[in-house]
């Protein structure tokens, strides 16, 4: 049901309980406790870390491609480090080109068939 703005009345609605009133009318001002501060504050600096840990470091993007055995795959990677982001994508990339744990090892031994990074 939609009420048009002449049926509805702001002196309608419930009044501020009382209990929460000061003698002048206006809500009880608590002040916060020791904990509650920490914690907000704590929560806060948490907050602007993860801001800072995502937007304000250097990245890297890396594509690498790996032949094994007849099998290719290419992965893209970001990374704070330019190695990391090439060995993690080479890794990634052998673990969807090779079975079990030997193969695994012979293909991290193994050069990518190409790689291509840029800084972001």
């Amino acid at each position: 049901m939609r009420h048009s703005p002449a049926t509805f009345s702001v002196d309608k609605l419930p009044p501020f309980p009382q209990f929460l009133k000061t003698q002048e009318g206006f809500p009880i001002a608590r002040p916060i406790s020791k904990p509650a501060l920490v914690g907000i504050l704590l929560a806060v600096f948490l907050l602007g870390l993860i801001l800072y840990q995502t937007f304000g470091l250097e990245q890297y993007e890396c594509e690498v491609c790996v032949d094994f055995e007849g099998r290719n795959k290419c992965l893209t990677v970001q990374a704070e480090e330019e190695a990391l982001a090439t060995a993690t994508a080479k890794d990634n990339a052998c673990s969807y080109v090779t079975n079990g744990r030997a193969e695994t090892f012979r293909c991290s031994q193994t050069p990518p068939a190409s790689t291509r990074c840029k800084r972001l």
